[in-house]
């Protein structure tokens, strides 16, 4: 009986491309996926904890404008 081990990983790091093992990005790129990955997990966390209208709109909201300084802030990094 053989198992393969697979890894599961975090919303966050989902969110940000964090989700596969060779990532081709630089350094820098990678240290933001990482911080935004984290600030996405705990308002998660946050959100699942009690789930409520206005929180939904917020925790959507809050999830849109992080991927929005995500892709920013790579594009900014890659520009020469």
């Amino acid at each position: 009986m053989n198992f393969n081990e697979i890894k599961i990983y975090s919303f966050g790091d989902i969110l940000v491309g964090l989700d596969s093992e060779e990532i081709n990005e630089s350094e820098e790129i990678i240290e933001v996926r990482k911080a935004i990955s984290k600030i996405a997990e705990t308002l998660k966390d946050n959100y699942n904890n009690s789930r409520t209208p206005v929180k939904s709109l917020l925790f959507d909201q809050a999830i849109g404008d992080l991927t929005r300084a995500l892709l920013m802030s790579e594009k900014l990094l890659k520009m020469k």
